[in-house]
């Protein structure tokens, strides 16, 4: 766990669960808050197992989203793994681990909420979210959640810095990533997540972009409709971070600018979900920016 990037709090809180292991843990924190990477810190540390091992172990039921969606059948599997009789005297023997819980649907968060009321007493449950509210009342109450604060800048500067990252470099990425650990790591290390990447550099491209230009990436994106969302996260992102040294360095015209880039990006964020006609959405986005 030292080697974690974690806000003090959430720091504490998981040293906490660690000495003390419940049953459940539901791990909260927008996407690049670095939550993965803390559940499977915590379950192989729960386990004795390496971590680059937990999604394949045999004493770990590993669920993730299939087409963006945690189906029942999955948590029917993992009412067959529970029944499995299982070997040793450690007092947690095998972990359901459900990543981005906030994908299950309804009928799948109704079956997983009976495992979650009496669980075998050998099995924990870590589950991730990008949101609470996308889960069942009744599954929040039945567990323990640990809530991912960005850590301090200070905190992160030090960090990156001790690995050999200049000041400007941890400066741009932690206003990009709004201090986020997870998204800072992607940034600054280059680490697997080359989807985040790709977003993140298309929205810049995006928005450095004259108009045909735009119109030319806009109709692209939008011949991809699955990646549409961490597009406009990624613009959103970038929007911020261009607004918040705008304002560092008083330019009240890229001020204006910004605030006007940010506030479309996050209205078409909205827009997105009342499913609109994709290409429309990302031409009226490339013509009004």
């Amino acid at each position: 766990m030292n080697g974690l990037l974690l806000h003090e709090r959430s720091k504490h809180e998981l040293s906490e669960f660690l000495l003390y292991p419940k049953q459940s843990i539901l791990i909260v924190g927008p996407k690049g808050s670095g939550k993965h990477s803390v559940a499977k810190v915590l379950v192989a540390t729960i386990l004795g197992i390496e971590q680059n091992k937990v999604h394949e172990h045999q004493s770990v039921l590993y669920i993730s989203a299939e087409k963006s969606t945690i189906s029942i059948d999955a948590i029917r599997r993992s009412q067959e793994f529970v029944r499995l009789k299982t070997a040793g005297k450690g007092k947690i023997r095998r972990i359901i681990f459900v990543d981005g819980a906030h994908h299950m649907t309804k009928e799948a968060q109704n079956a997983f909420l009976k495992l979650l009321e009496e669980p075998p007493e050998d099995c924990m449950i870590v589950m991730t979210t990008d949101s609470q509210d996308a889960l069942l009342a009744t599954i929040r109450s039945r567990t323990n959640t640990l809530l991912l604060k960005p850590p301090s800048k200070e905190t992160s500067s030090s960090y990156f810095m001790e690995k050999g990252h200049s000041t400007d470099e941890v400066h741009k990425a932690y206003l990009l990533s709004r201090g986020y650990a997870g998204l800072m790591t992607t940034i600054l290390e280059h680490t697997t997540d080359d989807a985040t990447l790709a977003s993140l550099e298309t929205a810049k491209q995006f928005l450095v972009s004259k108009k045909f230009e735009r119109l030319v990436i806009a109709d692209t994106v939008a011949k991809k409709s699955s990646d549409l969302t961490s597009f406009l996260w990624g613009l959103q992102r970038i929007c911020d971070a261009a607004l918040h040294q705008a304002i560092i360095n008083r330019s009240d015209t890229q001020i204006r600018y910004w605030i006007k880039a940010s506030k479309l990006a996050l209205d078409s964020q909205e827009t997105l979900k009342a499913n609109p006609n994709v290409k429309l959405l990302l031409t009226d986005l490339a013509l009004q920016l």
